[in-house]
């Protein structure tokens, strides 16, 4: 009898537990609605960001020392989550391959100082292409550029 009564215990001992079933991954952190890009430019520090209307706004790069920002300003069209990201303008290469540290506004107008487009419409890209031709709105998003 004692000798059953040791093998059911050694039975019970060498018994595995059940494999626990994994936790979900936390859902994503990236920006991929509207209301994300509502919510991260809520976040986005004050003097970091602009609103050029309800539907389109400017976050530029803050100092921080655990990003290391593609560009310097992130232009979107928050209906449509569209963006486009400019590079930053501090390094410029001519067309004669020259380095220039600080440009002229005038050196770096144009293509050159978009890195990504990112449309999700076609009024999210019509809205952002009206922005980049903008020459006002454009001078002073790259007047920002410095800070």
């Amino acid at each position: 009898m004692a000798f059953v009564a040791l093998i059911v215990l050694l039975a019970a001992c060498t018994r595995s537990a059940p494999t626990p079933t994994p936790a979900p991954l936390p859902p994503s952190q990236g920006v991929h609605t509207p209301e994300d890009y509502r919510e991260q430019f809520e976040r986005w520090p004050e003097e970091y960001k602009f609103a050029i209307d309800d539907e389109v706004s400017v976050r530029f790069a803050y100092p921080s020392p655990i990003i290391d920002w593609a560009g310097f300003a992130f232009i979107s069209h928050i209906p449509s989550a569209s963006t486009v990201v400019l590079r930053w303008p501090y390094w410029f290469i001519d067309a004669d391959g020259n380095v220039s540290s600080k440009p002229d506004v005038e050196d770096i107008w144009g293509e050159e100082m978009i890195i990504l487009r990112h449309y999700e419409s076609g009024e999210g890209q019509a809205r952002l292409e009206s922005v980049l031709g903008d020459e006002t709105l454009m001078r002073r998003i790259l007047s920002r550029s410095g800070e």
